[in-house]
């Protein structure tokens, strides 16, 4: 009797894990949401009103899909990441960015200088670029920008994030 118990809950338990796994998801892991022409907060993708998405992801979960990348190296202290940036539709003078926090006002809102690391004068959808790179510190240090349709340049910076350790783009 008690060996029939033992199966029945070894059997239970069993159905009960199985059944609570979720099946894997497509990357990215992290909740994806999409930026305006307004300052985002927790986003892994910009999006503009011409539809232009650059998307940034940790590399190894990604990299695999594609046939070739660009490939550039911010940092060599440890720890690394890598990033993956791609883009869905082909985006003139990408830049990586060091950033440097130079003010944050009384509303909380920081003002940034950065200075140009990198330059790709295409990111295109086919061929991303990764970059590997250090977080250091709660304070953004790596950036990026590009040239839109209309001429404009955007500016974001690429942190962690303290909830999940996704990855945030917010533009400054």
């Amino acid at each position: 009797m008690k060996r029939k118990l033992f199966v029945l809950a070894l059997l239970s338990v069993s159905v009960l894990g199985i059944t609570s796994c979720r099946p894997e998801t497509e990357i990215p892991t992290k909740e994806e949401t999409t930026l305006s022409d307004s300052k985002a907060s927790e986003n892994t993708t910009v999006e503009e009103a011409e539809e232009i998405k650059i998307r940034a992801q940790f590399a190894e979960e990604v990299e695999e899909k594609f046939d070739s990348y660009e490939e550039f190296t911010a940092s060599d202290v440890e720890p690394q990441v890598r990033i993956l940036f791609q883009t869905n539709r082909p985006v003139k003078d990408f830049k990586f960015l060091n950033v440097q926090v130079e003010n944050i006002d009384e509303n909380g809102t920081a003002s940034f200088s950065h200075q140009e690391v990198y330059t790709l004068n295409e990111l295109t959808p086919k061929r991303p670029l990764i970059v590997t790179l250090t977080f250091y510190g709660d304070l953004p240090n790596n950036g990026f920008s590009y040239v839109n349709e209309k001429g404009e340049t955007k500016y974001f910076t690429v942190e962690l994030s303290g909830k999940d350790d996704g990855l945030l783009l917010t533009e400054f």
